[in-house]
């Protein structure tokens, strides 16, 4: 089995095909700043940008961007909108994989996306926590790695 997945696919204007891939499993939970410092990351759809920006003061951008998996090294933190899409399919992908790289029910996973010196966005990925929400930067969450093509 691979160790990434689909979840996003689209064909642009010319025919080509392109979309999102996320890493199989979660990488190590980290926080995504230890300290309070307000970004330029605020795109809600380009993780990569993001990722770049926030990368020397976040371990958890720095955890994706330094990830090897499958022999890529252009992995990111996804950013609020990427991030989302990935929570749409989560149902899918979980029973499709039959147990490996399962999106985690009742877990919560950041996003790339800045909110507040003090804060970043995250996501819940359960049954009933589905929220999106800003949360302390300082607060340890879980990370998925998710690359563009």
């Amino acid at each position: 089995m691979a160790g990434w997945y689909y979840f996003y696919l689209y064909r642009d204007g010319s025919g080509n095909e392109h979309g999102l891939i996320a890493s199989l499993a979660d990488l190590s939970p980290c926080v995504w700043s230890s300290t309070a410092t307000l970004t330029t990351a605020v795109s809600s759809w380009d993780g990569l940008g993001n990722s770049n920006i926030i990368q020397s003061i976040s371990p958890a951008s720095n955890t994706c961007r330094t990830y090897t998996g499958c022999g890529f090294i252009d992995w990111y933190l996804p950013a609020m909108d990427e991030l989302n899409l990935l929570f749409n399919q989560a149902i899918i992908i979980n029973k499709t994989l039959g147990g490996a790289g399962l999106l985690h029910d009742n877990l919560s996973y950041w996003t790339s996306t800045d909110a507040t010196a003090a804060s970043a966005v995250m996501r819940g990925f359960g049954k009933l926590s589905q929220n999106q929400g800003s949360y302390p930067k300082t607060t340890t969450l879980n990370v998925r790695a998710v690359r563009s093509f």
